[in-house]
């Protein structure tokens, strides 16, 4: 039981506290992996990858996960969830 109501916990932070920002030539982004919240500072120049993906259930409601990939010798993925599409899109065009 306890273990149920630490993850409906984590998963309530995780959503209401993620956010992805652009601060000059950086990205910061802040989200959770696995039982952990984070926040990364992340050189758009080291971007190597960003995947926007949407399920059913995101598409119908205008939302979004994003994949961030940066060139790094162990290859580090950040996955930040629950994003507005359109402020996703607006925030990361060039």
């Amino acid at each position: 039981l306890v273990f149920p109501l630490y993850h409906t916990a984590l998963h309530i932070a995780a959503w209401k506290e993620s956010f992805l920002a652009v601060s000059g030539k950086n990205l910061v982004a802040c989200g959770y992996i696995r039982d952990q919240l984070f926040t990364a500072v992340i050189p758009r120049e080291s971007l190597q990858c960003l995947v926007i993906r949407q399920n059913p259930f995101q598409r119908a409601s205008g939302r979004c996960s994003l994949r961030l990939c940066i060139g790094t010798e162990r290859g580090a993925c950040f996955t930040l969830r629950h994003f507005s599409r359109k402020e996703a899109e607006a925030l990361l065009s060039p």
